[in-house]
């Protein structure tokens, strides 16, 4: 995006804001009482999150459709992620969002068509000027990093509070000025209908292994090892390994038992192999949040960010490993809002990689043998 088209988005956007505070200075206290107690009929989720965090929003949509069961549900997110929302029951419609300049405006437009009668903002604070602008007339959001901010363009502009029980249970504190206070914090998708269609061969067993991430703090890097093992150490074993071309993958896989679909499987693809496998291996990154919300066990290593963040999970069919580490501080911050007694590194490299090191082979294959073998 050029300067002069970063310069007419933000002039257009502006105006649009100062024509939404005139109007609003027209409404009186009993037409916003009206709004406010009427239940609405279109709603607005705001979700341009990355992969993972979006999969645990989940549980906000099942709630508001059993709280407005005749309501229309749009989610505004990144179109690259419409495969993960193709078949949830509890939501509507998909809009589009591509970023800032021309685009944005041609949203703004867009929603202003829609009419919507609500918005929910799940940590997007820097979208609540959009919403405003766009005339939505009930806006929920957190109070984030600029507080102030968010207090002008949200009529719901909510402080978090109490414990912190994970990232879906956190999100779900945004229903409660609707009068939603109890819900699952269980992130489900629906099982593909089809299987992925796995060439044929007569493996017992086949282990999806997501190995790749964008973030260097979350390399473990005992993962050619762990494929020895697990292709030596169980019979009928087959291992494939899933991710994208622009992840770093610290993998070597020279086995005839090991097939290599890195940067060859869509999202939609990706969703039907991993309700095909038995179980899934990989880091804390969004595909794992995928297989958990398929209800295919899996095996999470944790190293910067602890396995507090997932709150409650099935531990039956889900694992998480994780080391104590002093690096990683009790106290952190999530979206910008502090949140008392999360464990996260506050750094964007590191020389050590204690936290992911310190986890062996030996304890991610005992969990496998728990999985497979009981």
């Amino acid at each position: 995006m050029n300067r002069l088209e970063k310069i007419y988005s933000k002039c257009g956007l502006f105006a649009h804001i100062v024509l939404r505070l005139f109007l609003n200075a027209g409404e009186t206290l009993r037409d916003r009482s009206k709004t406010a107690l009427k239940d609405p009929e279109k709603i607005l989720v705001v979700a341009t999150l990355r992969l993972g965090d979006l999969l645990m929003t989940l549980p906000l949509y099942e709630a508001l459709r059993k709280r407005y069961p005749k309501a229309h549900i749009s989610v505004l997110t990144h179109p690259a992620f419409d495969p993960v929302f193709a078949n949830v029951k509890n939501i509507n419609q998909c809009i589009p969002y591509y970023g800032k300049g021309k685009a944005l405006l041609r949203l703004l437009r867009k929603m202003r068509r829609y009419k919507f009668d609500l918005c929910i903002n799940v940590c997007e604070g820097h979208l609540n000027s959009l919403v405003y602008a766009s005339g939505i007339p009930r806006r929920i959001g957190f109070q984030q990093k600029r507080a102030t901010r968010d207090r002008f363009y949200l009529t719901d502009a909510l402080k978090h509070s109490g414990e912190f029980k994970g990232i879906s249970h956190f999100f779900l504190k945004l229903l409660e000025p609707l009068d939603i206070k109890t819900a699952s914090a269980q992130p489900k998708l629906p099982r593909p209908s089809l299987k992925y269609p796995f060439p044929k061969g007569s493996a017992k067993y086949r282990i999806a292994i997501h190995a790749g991430t964008k973030e260097e703090m979350k390399i473990w890097p005992y993962y050619s090892e762990l494929i020895n093992r697990l292709v030596h150490d169980f019979d009928s074993v087959q291992v494939i390994l899933t991710g994208s071309k622009n992840e770093v993958h610290p993998v070597i896989g020279n086995h005839e038992q090991v097939l290599d679909l890195i940067g060859k499987t869509t999202l939609t693809e990706l969703m039907q192999l991993y309700a095909s496998v038995e179980l899934v291996i990989g880091n804390d990154t969004g595909p794992l949040h995928i297989a958990r919300a398929l209800g295919t066990p899996s095996i999470t290593l944790f190293g910067p960010v602890s396995e507090s963040i997932l709150g409650t999970i099935d531990k039956d069919k889900h694992a998480c490993l994780s080391k104590k580490v002093s690096c990683r501080p009790n106290n952190a911050t999530l979206f910008g809002i502090p949140i008392e007694g999360l464990q996260r590194c506050r750094l964007s490299s590191c020389s050590h990689h204690t936290c992911m090191r310190s986890l062996t082979v030996e304890e991610v294959l005992k969990r496998v043998s728990s999985f497979l073998l009981t």
